[in-house]
């Protein structure tokens, strides 16, 4: 037999409401009797009160939610001008212990240091086919979150001499870069890498590592193409040297 009860409130109140004048008025034909439709509607009624009830206290509790949240805001925000101008006074005073001492309320502390970032470690690198050279490295910023990373490149041996200065290629907020601009034909022997993480102003640990570029057999990793190479240049395969700063 299929549910005719509604399983929540609202519906069942209205289907109550509309049965009843009908179950009243057929009362013959239905095989109800008076004593049963009067409990009926005595339920249905003292059911219709307690739900209109519910619903009134239920918006005065909303509301009254409302204003307490309100009257909190208001009242955070009054101590937190009240204190800020107590605290500009002890600042500005001789004896700023006496100003806290009258308001009962503890010195303001001075703010600690911005921890550094970690410095970079565990260089990985890889070539690409068209000669860029992409490394990932990891690096511990859970104490200094938003770092970010400078990342310099300069060229060692060679014709090139060695080292060279520092070129500046970027700065990345993540702990990956891909150099698109390696050093014209003759390739270095050798690129070093200097990976300096920052949160602001302040300046972590920089890391140095060294890339190798090695000749290599012609099964050897993809050759170092395009960025300005010779197409004649030897294969060559690029071996990453890590190196404190």
């Amino acid at each position: 037999m299929p549910r005719l009860v509604p399983r929540t409130t609202l519906p069942m109140l209205r289907f109550a409401e509309q049965a009843y004048p009908r179950w009243r008025d057929h009362a013959g034909t239905l095989g109800l009797s008076s004593a049963q439709l009067a409990r009926f509607a005595a339920d249905l009624n003292q059911a219709s009160d307690a739900v209109a009830e519910r619903r009134r206290v239920e918006t005065q509790l909303r509301a009254a939610v409302r204003a307490a949240r309100q009257a909190e805001r208001s009242l955070r925000a009054r101590l937190s001008g009240l204190l800020q101008a107590i605290r500009a006074r002890a600042a500005s005073a001789k004896d700023p212990g006496q100003v806290y001492a009258a308001a009962q309320v503890p010195p303001e502390r001075p703010r600690s240091p911005r921890p550094a970032p970690g410095t970079p470690a565990r260089f990985r690198m890889e070539l690409s086919q068209d000669g860029v050279i992409t490394f990932r490295w990891a690096c511990d910023t859970r104490d200094a979150p938003g770092a970010v990373y400078k990342v310099e490149r300069r060229a060692v041996g060679g014709s090139h001499g060695g080292p060279g200065p520092w070129e500046c290629l970027g700065i990345t907020g993540t702990r990956r870069f891909s150099d698109e601009t390696l050093p014209a034909y003759p390739i270095p022997p050798r690129l070093e890498y200097r990976i300096t993480p920052q949160r602001g102003k302040v300046v972590g640990t920089p890391a140095i590592f060294g890339v190798s570029l090695a000749p290599t057999m012609a099964s050897a990793t993809a050759p170092v193409s395009g960025a300005g190479l010779e197409p004649a240049h030897p294969r060559r395969s690029v071996r990453p040297v890590d190196r404190a700063a």
